[in-house]
C-alpha cells in the first residue's frame, strides 16, 4: 500500500512537472507567433 502510494506521489509530481514544460512551450510559441505577427499588422 505504501509503495502504490509513494509511486503514485512520484507520478503526480511527474506529471505536473511535464505539465509545466508543455505550458512553457505552448507559451514561448504563442509569444513569437504573435511577436512575428505585430509588425504585419
Amino acid at each position: 500500500m505504501h509503495l502504490s502510494l509513494e509511486r503514485s506521489a512520484a507520478y503526480s509530481s511527474l506529471q505536473r512537472v511535464f505539465y509545466l514544460c508543455f505550458i512553457i512551450v505552448r507559451t514561448e510559441s504563442f509569444v513569437k507567433m504573435a511577436n512575428a505577427g505585430f509588425p504585419a499588422r
